[in-house]
């Protein structure tokens, strides 16, 4: 017969058996569940900084239209920008508009360096659209035109070289 000894061992067995089962399962499901979550987080800043770097293309693919016009209209006059001024200026606060939309996805990602060159390059389109919006007609606008221009070059490149480290970092 069954004494109540046993009966108190055997109820201690199975309950510790099923606190056991019980942490393990909250265990392993808080693992899967962090797993999860970091793949997600993974999938969502590589998207992002695809998204970056289209709108930085967009940007400047911009640019070597509005580089081509300003070349092309510098043969025939000594001037930044003349009959073309309204286009001029929409491709630039297009260009605008895109680097800054990248600056912005850029900060949900928290990248401060990448957050840096997208800040920089949206100041230099920003000052760039300025100075044409300004639309001097001297030599003095050229070379700040040429300066922007190089500028912007750097600033492309540095963030082109800087892609493959934020995708490393996301993946770290």
């Amino acid at each position: 017969m069954t004494t109540t000894l046993e009966i108190i061992d055997t109820a201690v067995k199975v309950g510790l058996g099923a606190i056991i089962s019980g942490i393990t399962v909250y265990y392993s499901a808080s693992k899967t569940n962090e797993h999860e979550r970091k793949s997600e987080l993974i999938v969502f800043k590589r998207n992002k900084l695809v998204e970056i770097s289209d709108k930085i293309q967009l940007s400047a693919e911009l640019a070597n239209k509005l580089i081509l016009q300003i070349s092309l209209e510098r043969e025939d006059q000594d001037a930044i920008v003349s009959q073309g001024l309204p286009y001029t200026l929409e491709t630039t606060m297009e260009m605008c508009n895109l680097a800054s939309s990248a600056l912005q996805i850029s900060s949900l990602i928290n990248d401060r360096n990448l957050v840096s060159l997208l800040k920089s390059y949206w100041e230099n389109r920003r000052d760039l659209h300025k100075l044409l919006l300004k639309n001097i007609r001297n030599s003095d606008s050229a070379e700040k035109y040429d300066g922007l221009k190089i500028q912007a070059d750097e600033i492309r490149l540095k963030m082109y070289d800087y892609y493959s480290v934020a995708v490393d970092k996301v993946h770290a």
